[in-house]
């Protein structure tokens, strides 16, 4: 992986299409610049309040819970993409419109791509760079280097590497290095700046045990592991992290994956305020895909 890596641009939906080499190390520009800051919401319908993305892995069908607060308000059906090898992996606002966008991962070929999104509305798709090892899969997005883009956040099931996609809108600009996580039964579960020093830090659960740990970051350096709850249900599988009670601290939140249960966790730092129990989606084919 540390070698030079091929990458190509996909056209799969619309626009352009290059063809671009990337080395693992440095690094090399793809796609195209674009301006205004980015400020990680997953708040589609622009309401304040964060929102959650479903995708359904038997149909390919996709929606959105608009919530009011930690209180689902209404349910809206999303374009569908009945490809089902096609997943989505995080959103953000990767355009700077104000609008988050959709990111996807195709599992089998290794192509990705952005549905660039006007509110709750597809705009249109642009490519990204191809990742042909299908073991490297995105775990989220975030603004790991505080240069207002959202960046992707890689791990290897295989190996257990983990990299940084430091992005500029669309563009590719260089991949940092994380230190590795060989122990594969670790998950990265969220991001969110848990200690409030205005770097994102990284949410991890362990699927095996049921522990759960914190990465503090220091823009793209880890420094420091600080533990949180344990919570020994294994079903119980992290979703996503964001703000959802409006504090100005992101909370967990998570989904039952047998039961179809889904529960928030808010947060001061790591320490666990309150358990709020939320609506239940009992259909298990369908799976929280963000905030990411």
């Amino acid at each position: 992986m540390k070698a030079l890596v091929r990458l190509s641009m996909l056209f799969c939906f619309i626009v352009l299409m290059l063809s671009v080499s990337w080395d693992g190390k440095n690094g090399k520009n793809v796609g195209f610049r674009l301006t205004e800051a980015y400020a990680a919401s997953a708040d589609f319908n622009l309401d304040g309040s964060v929102d959650i993305l479903w995708r359904n892995k038997s149909t390919g069908q996709n929606k959105l819970w608009q919530m009011n607060g930690p209180v689902l308000d209404s349910e809206l059906t999303m374009q569908p993409l009945y490809d089902r090898n096609w997943a989505i992996v995080g959103t953000a606002d990767f355009s700077g419109d104000g609008s988050d966008d959709i990111l996807w991962r195709n599992k089998v070929s290794g192509n990705n791509a952005l549905w660039l999104m006007n509110g709750t509305l597809y705009a249109y798709t642009v490519v990204l760079p191809t990742m042909s090892d299908p073991n490297w899969t995105i775990v989220a997005t975030a603004d790991f280097n505080n240069d207002a883009w959202p960046d992707i956040l890689w791990r290897n099931a295989a190996t257990g590497e983990n990299i940084i996609w430091l992005m500029s809108g669309a563009m590719l600009n260089s991949v940092v290095w994380l230190p590795a996580v060989t122990d594969l039964i670790w998950e990265v579960g969220g991001t969110g700046d848990f200690d409030l020093d205005g770097s994102v830090d990284i949410v991890w659960r362990n699927r095996s045990n049921g522990y759960n740990m914190l990465w503090l970051m220091k823009s793209t350096n880890m420094y420091s592991v600080v533990w949180l709850p344990t919570n020994p249900d294994t079903n119980w599988k992290i979703a996503a992290a964001a703000d959802y009670n409006g504090d100005g601290a992101p909370d967990i939140l998570w989904r039952h994956k047998t039961k179809g249960y889904n529960a928030i966790w808010t947060m001061i730092g790591a320490t666990v305020i309150e358990v709020l129990q939320i609506d239940s989606e009992p259909d298990t084919n369908w799976e929280v895909v963000g905030p990411r």
